[in-house]
């Protein structure tokens, strides 16, 4: 249990360069977000749902447990997450008002950091089962599951493009951290940046971007680029903690999690940096899911 809590205080994460701080639009089609957060007390994480603009939140999961990481499917009807009610942390799923809760892994080492193809049939997952944390890929309902990645490195941080034929992850190979691609049968992976520390990508819903984490000394900002790894540009940029990001399911936005209020927050950005902060809790909000 204290793996998962402390891995999940300690990510590093992305940021996105923000210009002042507006309010909250409500309009229609922003859709929901999805987040954990420890705000019942006690290190407790549980997965919440909120609209876009930061109202009607809503607790989904209630258990002693761990329920940390989640992806959700993008029209918001199932959101899988990692949770350690059971040995080491399983993968679970669950529909979105946070009933019919199902483990679909079961390996005795830590199974997690699931992420969802928009369409919703296949998850990547990260796992131990075999000594060292590798990429995994499976069904939606938890068949088929099969391993991409065959490393003494770790590599994590999975993401998947919207067609579900290419997979970003972090990767610890070469003794640098930097963010791969690879084709969704584990062929072809390919390193895509060469400086600083990068991890948690997330692709763009049409593909082509990636949105990723940059550490440079102790900072974390989050930077864009290419699907191919060129192009490669701050988003956001500013002293604080900015990072864990999740793209609009239409694109043109980006909510992430910074503590520049004093703890973790949620916040939402648009590519030009006008953005707002979306939950307000003396506890911590954070790695949110973006979904209709």
């Amino acid at each position: 249990m204290s793996r998962i809590r402390n891995a999940v205080l300690a990510a590093a994460s992305f940021t996105v360069a923000l210009a002042g701080t507006a309010a909250a639009p409500r309009q229609a089609g922003n859709g929901h977000i999805v987040f954990s957060s420890n705000r019942v007390g006690n290190d407790n994480f549980e997965i919440y749902r909120m609209n876009a603009d930061g109202t009607a939140q809503t607790r989904l999961t209630n258990n002693k447990a761990a329920d940390v990481r989640p992806s959700v499917t993008a029209d918001g009807t199932r959101i899988f997450f990692e949770s350690d009610r059971t040995t080491g942390g399983d993968v679970y799923v669950m529909n979105a008002d946070g009933s019919g809760v199902t483990q679909l892994t079961t390996s005795p080492g830590r199974d997690g950091e699931p992420v969802v193809s928009a369409d919703g049939k296949r998850v990547a997952f990260v796992s131990l089962r075999d000594g060292n944390l590798e990429i995994y890929v499976m069904n939606a309902d938890g068949s088929g599951q099969k391993r991409l990645t065959n490393e003494p490195a770790v590599d994590r941080w999975p993401a998947i493009n919207a067609t579900g034929t290419r997979i970003a992850f972090t990767s610890l190979r070469g003794g640098t951290i930097d963010i791969w691609a690879m084709y969704a049968d584990g062929s072809g992976q390919t390193r895509l940046t060469h400086e600083a520390s990068n991890n948690d990508p997330v692709f763009s819903p049409d593909g082509s971007k990636i949105a990723f984490d940059r550490v440079v000394g102790a900072n974390t900002d989050v930077y864009m680029m290419n699907a191919d790894g060129t192009g490669q540009v701050p988003v956001v940029q500013s002293p604080a903690f900015d990072g864990l990001p999740t793209f609009h399911p239409a694109g043109g936005r980006i909510a992430f999690t910074s503590d520049r209020h004093g703890n973790r927050e949620i916040h939402v950005t648009n590519y030009q940096g006008v953005q707002f902060r979306v939950t307000n809790d003396p506890l911590v909000d954070q790695r949110p899911a973006w979904s209709w």
